[in-house]
Parts: C-alpha cells; structure tokens; sequence
C-alpha cells in the first residue's frame, strides 16, 4: 500500500472512532456507578422581581432511555454538597416511568458555594444514561435571584480505547503493508 493511502486510512480511522465517541452515550449495568464532582455551575439568568418571593434550591436532572420500570429496573440517585465520601443530602431510587422523558429533583438550600456532585447507582437492570443537568437557584433579594443551570453529556470509556484500537489497527496495516 502506499504511504499516501496509508496516511488517509489513518486519518479516517482516528475520525471515525472520535466521531463514535463524540456522541456516545453511558451504558450502565446493575451494579454501575457514574459520579460527577461539579466546581462550578455556570450561570443562566436572573431571576425577579415580580414573580413572588425567590426560594433558594439545588435541582438535579436526568434522562435516561432504555430504562423499563415494569421489568424491575431502578436507578439510585444521591445529591452531596461536597465529594461523595460525605453523607448525601437527599436521595432516592427512580423506579418509575416518567412520561415528561426525565426524573427531576428539586431540593431545598443547597449548592450555595455552586460545588457539589451527584452519584447515579444502577441497582437492577440496565439503561442508558443519556443526559444530567445540574441547578441551583440562588437568592439575592426576597423577589429576586440568579439561577445556575448547566446540562452534561456523560461519555463513556470504550469510547476512548475505540479510538486506541483504530490506531493501532491502523499501524498493524501498515507494518504489515511496508514488508
């Protein structure tokens, strides 16, 4: 093979297992544990006056497809004001059919300092964890405040040794191709 069509065969190759992973989505089997430590959520809007006092609140968001209540799936979900080695301010199995696509947890006065992390357990079953949004609403005045909301895409590991296994295909091509 030649060296120019090695080149472009290396390129797709390593574009092609990037794009996979780019959009990929986290599978998660009984016993699978996805954590995320947020240092910050990013600000989305004002929120007042005029609508009524501002409560303060940490809002934790996730879509998951695949996930059948009715086959005895469930899902643990925990909240933790600081890593996950501390006691989680609320928690909760989600195990059931949501027709909004979501499972939304609104929580009281947390998440001030805008850290924190969230914990999803699979305890029976299997799903894909599509989506998770993190949210605090935080109060300025008695009818006004600023609302943090940011919206993550978990990406899993295969989707980075794909990409490993494409490279070295890749090189086995052509070491086998320059003999």
């Amino acid at each position: 093979m030649q060296p120019i069509y090695m080149k472009t065969l290396l390129i797709a190759a390593c574009s092609f297992a990037a794009a996979i992973g780019a959009h990929a989505q986290l599978l998660m089997n009984q016993g699978d544990v996805y954590v995320h430590l947020f240092p910050t959520i990013m600000y989305d809007r004002a929120l007042g006056p005029g609508n009524g006092p501002v409560l303060p609140q940490s809002i934790f968001q996730f879509e998951m497809s695949g996930f059948d209540a009715a086959a005895g799936e469930e899902v643990r979900w925990e909240m933790f004001e600081s890593p996950v080695d501390q006691i989680a301010f609320s928690s909760g199995l989600y195990n059931t059919f949501n027709p909004y696509g979501n499972n939304n947890i609104v929580f009281g006065d947390h998440w001030r300092d805008l850290q924190g992390s969230v914990r999803l357990t699979m305890v029976s079953g299997s799903a894909v964890l599509d989506t998770y949004a993190i949210g605090a609403g935080l109060r300025t005045g008695f009818d006004t405040g600023h609302f943090h909301y940011e919206t993550f895409t978990p990406v899993p590991e295969p989707a980075s040794l794909l990409l490993l296994a494409a490279g070295a295909l890749a090189l086995a091509l052509r070491w086998r191709f320059r003999r």
